[in-house]
């Protein structure tokens, strides 16, 4: 009896152990997107990180895009649920950030159109300079 009893207590209790609902598929909202919410936040720490280390324009447009993208993790997140406010909260700060990147992102691709052109001109003067310094024969 002790047993059936005990057996029905964290048979009850299980949606909110994450260990037991997480194998028995059948997790408490809160703690769903409780860890909704902690993917999402390391997500945004490695696009981070990535954005910091960022040497190319598509090393940057790759950390954009995973940021993003757990940004829409967070955005999976209920009202309801304790941890509601703080995803509300980063995805603010998130998104104030992928302006910021879209912006430097601009520039960036600015700056390599223009040194494209810089070096076509170049190319295009040398060439005439090339062809004019040639050697007259008489």
């Amino acid at each position: 009896m002790t047993l059936l009893l005990g057996g029905a207590a964290f048979g009850v209790s299980s949606p909110h152990i994450q260990a037991v609902c997480t194998v028995l598929s059948n997790c408490s909202p809160e703690i769903r997107f409780q860890a909704v919410y902690d993917q999402a936040i390391a997500d945004l720490n490695s696009s981070k990180a990535l954005i910091s280390k960022a040497k190319t324009l598509a090393e940057l447009e790759k950390a954009q895009g995973q940021m993003k993208e757990a940004m829409a993790q967070l955005r999976t997140i209920s009202s309801e649920v304790k941890i509601a406010a703080s995803a509300k909260q980063q995805l603010i700060t998130s998104q104030a950030e992928v302006d910021k990147m879209s912006s430097r992102i601009s520039q960036e691709k600015k700056a390599e159109q223009a040194l494209k052109q810089a070096n076509t001109i170049a190319e295009k003067v040398k060439k005439t300079k090339t062809k004019g310094s040639t050697p007259c024969s008489s």
